[in-house]
């Protein structure tokens, strides 16, 4: 993660207001304020690439199988499970869709797209500049930080401090009350696909998420103990294997666990049942 973008970022957070901040609400990533200062643990995402099944879409640990699920991601995301899903829509340009999304004039607009995708550094410094005089462009501001929170931490892209353009197209999306879970899932999922078939080396879609998953699944850290579970109290639980400090620790942990060093159920989640089918819609569209 590049630090001029999160320098960038933590700049834009830091002007915020009350007002700005409750707003914010609306696009429903709050969550993203507390856990994107979650250490990275880059070494045990490695090592659980190799557990990965890409054609049963589980990780298998000698007998025993887990997979994440809308359910568990929503929870960890703190979004509600049974909203309708967001879809990313294809366009032959985005142009338009960009400038409506952020308020910025075209010019502007085409100076944030390069090859690698939307600039979301530049993204936040120019949005940053604009001084809101009504409602449609204090949304608009604070769409930007959420087209930054998506694209670099729950949508990534190969190339840091850049995103899929066709983000913007979820932006009006999230705004209508529809949840971005179901499609971080599935692009995390299809990400472990391709980093296990050698197709690449970086993981898409949701690495952090994944991450959060994994370490509450596997009992890294320790359970919580505040009553009502929210994202914010993720940072203050301790690390119940901290001896684990490289690629091949957690590797050889992972290849001696079995059924009974699993979580089965992670109780301050309160997930509910799983969900068999959104309303209106029995599939998730992807950006592959």
């Amino acid at each position: 993660m590049a630090l001029v973008f999160m320098d960038c970022l933590e700049s834009f957070i830091s002007k915020m207001d009350f007002v700005s901040r409750n707003n914010f609400n609306s696009f429903k990533l709050h969550s993203l304020f507390s856990i994107k200062g979650v250490r990275r643990e880059w070494d045990l995402l490695r090592a659980s690439f190799n557990f990965w099944d890409p054609e049963d879409h589980v990780f298998r640990f000698h007998l025993d199988e887990i997979c994440p699920t809308i359910e568990e991601f929503s929870a960890i995301l703190d979004i509600d499970q049974h909203l309708p899903f967001a879809v990313p829509v294809l366009k032959r340009s985005y142009h338009e869709t960009l400038c409506e999304v952020l308020g910025l004039p075209l010019p502007i607009v085409m100076k944030m797209l390069e090859s690698r995708g939307l600039n979301l550094r530049l993204l936040l410094e120019e949005a940053q500049t604009k001084v809101p005089n009504s409602v449609l462009e204090s949304h608009q501001k604070l769409s930007a930080l959420a087209m930054a929170f998506i694209g670099e931490f729950l949508l990534s892209s190969p190339h840091s401090e850049f995103a899929d353009v066709r983000i913007s197209t979820l932006i009006p999306q999230l705004l209508q009350g529809k949840s971005i879970v179901p499609i971080i899932l599935a692009e995390t999922l299809n990400g472990l696909d391709a980093v296990v078939r050698g197709e690449t080396s970086i993981l898409l879609g949701s690495p952090l998420v994944l991450q959060l998953w994994l370490m509450d699944r596997l009992a890294l850290v320790a359970p919580p103990t505040v009553a009502i579970y929210k994202p914010k109290h993720y940072r203050t639980r301790s690390l119940t294997r901290p001896d684990l400090q490289s690629e091949k620790d957690f590797l050889v942990d992972l290849c001696r666990r079995t059924g009974k060093h699993i979580r089965w159920s992670c109780p301050w989640w309160q997930c509910g049942l799983p969900i068999l089918r959104s309303p209106g819609r029995d599939h998730v569209s992807v950006f592959g």
